[in-house]
């Protein structure tokens, strides 16, 4: 059991991780490998808002709206961490970060919370997590309108 799977499990979170055989590079080969509508993939993006890491949880097809996230955070400065920022704060590469566990502070798309079941990086490149949304939102966890329109 790695890391993830102990922290669902610990929490008793409405998810599983799935290893797919299929390629999950892009939101619409996620979406093939699991037989799903592109519109339940999501992407957990770690942000930089001033000096501080967020994951932003939003739908795989939808960008992050930075002028969004610095109003809801306060702050001016708004962009994408480095390759390597991620790998620390999170343990994860991009493209596996999960949507829960990172121990950082989140902010959800609200879209995301409008679906039954969504599917996001699952802690390795051929893993996705499989989650019923309502349980990505915690204490640490702002909802708010983050995606671009």
């Amino acid at each position: 059991m790695n890391e993830l799977e102990l922290f669902i499990e610990q929490r008793s979170i409405d998810a599983e991780v799935i290893e797919l055989n299929g390629k999950t590079n892009t939101v619409s080969q996620a979406a093939s490998s699991l037989n799903t509508d592109k519109k339940n993939i999501i992407k957990s993006l770690v942000i930089k808002a001033g000096e501080e890491k967020i994951v932003t949880v939003l739908r795989g097809d939808k960008r992050a709206d930075f002028e969004r996230i610095a109003e809801e955070f306060e702050v001016e400065d708004v962009n994408m961490a480095s390759r390597k920022e991620v790998k620390r704060v999170t343990g994860y590469d991009v493209g596996e970060v999960p949507p829960v566990g990172t121990g950082l502070k989140k902010v959800v798309d609200k879209e995301v919370l409008e679906r039954d079941i969504v599917f996001g990086g699952g802690g390795g490149r051929k893993k996705m997590i499989k989650i019923d949304p309502r349980f990505i939102v915690d204490e640490d966890t702002v909802v708010s309108k983050v995606s671009e329109d």
